[in-house]
């Protein structure tokens, strides 16, 4: 038997803990919750309202992990897992900061009111009378809800598929001129409860529509069916948090299709099976000059609107009209183009009015028929996106057009730190009549498989990026990457890559959507 010396012990032991630091796990990071104030005590065993954080690095299961709210303990867990957790904040939560903390470190935080409100529950499979809304009598109905709510009131709907007209007429839900507006930090919220699947089943209707413009709504959690739109907004202050959305099997515009409105947060959810095969249909349509609409953390698949685009910000008759719209932020998302029969395109900026405003970034576009994004009016910045295989005559595509006397054109585009992965023939860029624009600027963009990209990109990369495995959809890079620290700084927009993770780790901003986590240095002998 070979002889174990004490110089070969410390070496191994100094390997083990080589590797360990080189391959130290990041902290936790959050993202967004569904809900951003409610009850502390109160519902499900008298431990306030259920709140569900979405982020990454969470850890498969608890363990010594928990969530703080104002620095006080959250009282209980429904769901704890990489990139969800769902808990009650408890007696100790304070109106303050809600953070995650793990043996690797402690989260970013998000803002958490706490304050008074009903919380109820609904359950279709209750047996008996109605009931009267609790966690242990909960209503049989969501009609009972939808008669009682007001402002503040958060319920929960569990197990069970919900098919009926429970609002005003011609959705499951038609929030008509007899439903409140809820108020700051005093929100409506109908959630699906976590950790079980709530369905709305929208046969030859929607799921839920806003028929008079309301304020300061959440819808959180749900599955939903319909033949056309799954929701359709108007309003102020909504959030569409965490939804499973299956729609447009005829043509409806789109499956969530922000009408008029301020300040819609549309996170984390996924939008899939649309069948409409029409091009006037959008998984996102976001229309009428709507302003502060914030696209997030989505997952876009399995939708056959011909050419889409699968998200849209257009109106017609826009300039004549004054609809202008404000802050359209379309970013952290996976997009992808594939099953459709046509050349589906990811983004259009349409027609919009002078002044109008979006921003494109941390986004993952898989096969795009292309062009990936088109841009006929507006003021664009477009930021470390990954383009995979896009198709079709370019990538990007910038054109002016007069449509019924309305003159479109883009006005500034910037478009910095993106990989343009292109199939043999893509254009990476093309641009139509440049004179009548105002500025249009490329900077450290990297290029690959249609040639060296345009020589108006003065700090080119033109090489494979390199990334873990694009087959398998893991577009972060390699240590060999040649996209690593070679981006220009866009942190004042992108301060943190489609992870989380704080940029830059390096010397610089890694070029596309994900920033290389900086290993640390292995302790020295």
């Amino acid at each position: 038997m070979k002889k174990i010396t004490f110089a070969m012990l410390i070496t191994s032991m100094l390997f083990v803990l080589s590797s360990a630091a080189l391959h130290a796990a990041e902290p936790p990071a959050l993202f967004f919750s569904d809900l951003v104030s409610g009850p502390g005590t109160g519902g499900k065993d008298n431990k306030g309202v259920i709140v569900t954080i979405k982020g990454k690095n969470f850890g498969a299961a608890q363990g010594a992990g928990f969530v703080s709210v104002g620095g006080g303990k959250a009282a209980g867990y429904l769901v704890w897992n990489d990139t969800t957790i769902s808990f009650q904040p408890g007696a100790e939560a304070k109106t303050g900061q809600i953070t995650v903390t793990t043996a690797d470190g402690t989260s970013n935080s998000i803002p958490f009111t706490v304050r008074p409100g009903g919380i109820y529950f609904v359950d279709d499979t209750s047996p008996g009378a109605d009931g009267s809304g609790t966690f242990e009598d909960p209503w049989r109905t969501p009609a009972s809800y939808y008669k009682a709510m007001r402002p503040g009131d958060t319920c929960y709907f569990r197990e069970g598929t919900y098919s009926g007209q429970y609002g005003d007429s011609r959705a499951n839900f038609n929030f008509g001129v007899s439903a409140p507006s809820g108020e700051q930090n005093n929100e409506i919220a109908f959630v699906g409860y976590p950790g079980e699947t709530a369905r709305l089943q929208g046969n030859g209707m929607s799921n839920i529509i806003f028929g008079s413009a309301k304020d300061y709504y959440t819808i959180a959690g749900f599955r939903m069916y319909s033949d056309s739109k799954c929701i359709g907004v108007e309003g102020k202050h909504v959030r569409i948090i965490n939804n499973a959305l299956e729609g447009l099997k005829t043509q409806a515009y789109g499956i969530i299709h922000p009408l008029i409105g301020d300040d819609i947060r549309i996170y984390g959810n996924e939008l899939f099976g649309a069948t409409s095969g029409n091009k006037k249909d959008h998984p996102i349509y976001v229309g009428y000059g709507s302003d502060n609409v914030d696209i997030g953390w989505n997952n876009f698949h399995d939708n056959n609107v011909a050419e889409g685009p699968v998200i849209s910000v257009n109106t017609d008759y826009a300039i004549t009209e004054g609809y202008k719209f404000e802050n359209i932020k379309i970013h952290d998302n996976l997009i992808d183009c594939r099953k459709s029969s046509g050349a589906l395109r990811a983004i259009g900026i349409i027609a919009a009015d002078r002044g109008s405003s979006v921003y494109i970034y941390n986004n993952t576009i898989i096969e795009s028929g292309g062009p990936t994004i088109y841009q006929y009016s507006g003021n664009s910045t477009i930021y470390n996106n990954v383009f995979y295989k896009s198709g079709g005559s370019a990538v990007i595509s910038l054109g002016t057009v007069l449509d019924a006397g309305n003159d479109y054109r883009p006005e500034t585009v910037d478009i910095k730190n993106n990989i343009f992965y292109a199939n043999a023939g893509t254009e990476y860029f093309s641009i139509n009549n440049e004179g009548a624009m105002t500025k249009v600027t490329l900077d450290s963009n990297a290029f690959y498989g249609s040639g060296s990209g345009p020589a108006r990109d003065p700090r080119a990369v033109n090489a494979d990026p390199l990334f873990e495995n694009c087959e398998a959809g893991d577009f972060h890079l390699k240590d060999t990457s040649p996209c690593t620290d070679k981006g220009t700084d866009t942190s004042s927009l992108v301060w943190a890559d489609k992870d989380g993770t704080l940029r830059p780790q390096g010397t610089a901003i890694d070029i596309g959507a994900f920033e290389r986590y900086a290993l640390q240095s292995p302790p020295q002998p």
